[in-house]
């Protein structure tokens, strides 16, 4: 259960589907809000079991919500989804930032004067 949504983790690409994300490019649902979309979730857990019960969503106007956007929903749950199933080939999945890449990086945030990531980099810079 993640405390921050009151939802399994499985849960959170259907929560996704309704509410949209910006940074992913997610489409939301007009007319439906977080304390809503949270109640749909935790009652019908997916999507497609969302759909399936559209007749005992009160009140009407979020049924009517849900039934115009019930193929986008499918859809961005998919989206939203983590897939596991993909092959990945043996051994270290990460390795350790070059100095030099965290130095040229460091440059590129003062460029674009994102600064309030420069401390995040120069923490990295100081254990490197």
């Amino acid at each position: 259960m993640t405390s921050r949504y009151q939802l399994r983790p499985q849960q959170l690409p259907t929560l996704a589907a309704l509410l949209g994300d910006v940074t992913d490019n997610l489409p939301k649902v007009p007319g439906i809000g977080k304390l809503t979309a949270q109640a749909l979730v935790a009652r019908f857990g997916d999507a497609r079991t969302l759909l399936q019960h559209l007749d005992e969503i009160e009140p009407a106007r979020v049924r009517t919500a849900l039934q115009q956007a019930a193929g986008q929903i499918l859809v961005t749950e998919e989206l939203a989804q983590l897939h596991r199933d993909v092959p990945l080939p043996e051994g270290p999945r990460f390795a350790p930032i070059a100095r030099h890449h965290l130095l040229q990086t460091r440059a590129l945030f003062e460029e674009l004067e994102f600064s309030s990531l420069l401390p995040r980099v120069d923490r990295l810079l100081a254990s490197a």
